[in-house]
């Protein structure tokens, strides 16, 4: 099974390049740049590009989710969202999950939008035991990435 990632209209850098680097580590070869997460990367390009491995992970930007959606093709789309039809992430059921998946994660302050919600297969979130209802977005990729790769493997 092959995971790739995708981030939609990130504000932070840094979060980007994060997200790289998970890819890189995960073996993954793509991550998909959607919305925002273009402009975010392409204005500070060099710092992410420095801070992060991209020899080994293709970047895609997309403007438009239905450029993202066309660049998947046959892909399972997955969220990694807060929500209240979201299952536990820790109670991943594979054989549900297709050969080839990509994980999505949203802004760090809105979320995934409503146009992309709308098109995902599955809703996955990580249960949070404290006060906060949610983790930074390159924290909950990564967790929910190595939690796939676990459940494959």
């Amino acid at each position: 099974m092959n995971i790739q990632l995708a981030c939609e209209n990130l504000i932070f850098w840094d979060n980007i390049a994060y997200i790289i680097r998970i890819a890189e580590a995960l073996g993954s070869s793509k991550v998909f740049l959607i919305g925002k997460s273009v402009e975010t990367y392409n204005l500070h390009k060099k710092k992410a590009d420095i801070m992060s491995r991209t020899e080994n992970v293709e970047l895609i930007q997309c403007e438009l989710v239905q450029d993202f959606i066309h660049k998947t093709n046959c892909m399972q789309i997955i969220a990694i969202e807060t929500g209240k039809d979201s299952k536990n992430i820790f109670n991943l059921n594979t054989k549900q999950l297709k050969q080839n998946v990509v994980l999505v994660v949203g802004s760090e302050k809105y979320g995934m939008s409503t146009e992309l919600l709308n098109t995902v297969t599955e809703k996955y979130c990580i249960p949070m035991f404290g006060i906060n209802r949610s983790m930074n977005v390159a924290m909950a990729l990564a967790i929910a990435a190595y939690q796939f790769k676990k459940c494959i493997n």
